[in-house]
């Protein structure tokens, strides 16, 4: 059974991810500075880290519950990738250096398209394992059976809808593959 949670709470959580994911944002801004004019290099590789984070993280926190995707997804990656910084930074390009604009606003979109499904697609096959207690050494446990559940076709992965049987992580996946 989910508790409700109360407005307050929701919105301290996604506060408090949001802090530290603009200081995230502003750390890698300090160790890659950008030029005025030229491309925006450390705000490409922010955003290819966050879009990666998101894929990765997606399946983790729809197990964890509605708060740990309120502050990782909705507060932290929200504010280190921010939409509207890139689209300064590509108005910002557009009148000195039009070439430039739009090279940068399709590389921002096609590497944070590739790294959040290459960061579904990594955290897919880690929760999909296949169960390794018959090895020499190997162990029943908990991480053991979570194995086991995914290659018996079981779902580790839960949904937040306590009446649904599958995860839409899941249940989308296939699609993916065609």
């Amino acid at each position: 059974m989910t508790t409700r949670l109360s407005p307050t709470t929701r919105f301290a959580v996604v506060a408090a991810g949001g802090i530290g994911g603009a200081l995230l944002r502003a750390g890698i801004s300090e160790l890659v500075p950008y030029d005025a004019g030229h491309f925006p290099t450390s705000l490409l590789l922010t955003q290819a880290i966050g879009c990666g984070l998101a894929g990765f993280l997606t399946p983790y926190l729809l197990r964890r519950g509605p708060l740990w995707s309120l502050a990782f997804l909705t507060g932290a990656l929200a504010s280190f990738t921010t939409f509207g910084l890139f689209t300064g930074q590509v108005i910002l390009l557009a009148p000195q250096r039009l070439a430039t604009a739009v090279v940068y606003l399709l590389a921002t979109v096609l590497v944070g398209v590739a790294a959040a499904v290459a960061g579904l697609h990594l955290a897919m096959r880690l929760i999909e394992r296949p169960d390794r207690s018959d090895r020499p050494g190997g162990s029943g446990g908990p991480r053991s059976a979570v194995r086991r559940q995914a290659s018996t076709g079981t779902h580790p992965v839960q949904s937040r809808d306590p009446r649904e049987h599958t995860s839409p992580v899941r249940a989308a996946r296939p699609r993916w593959r065609r």
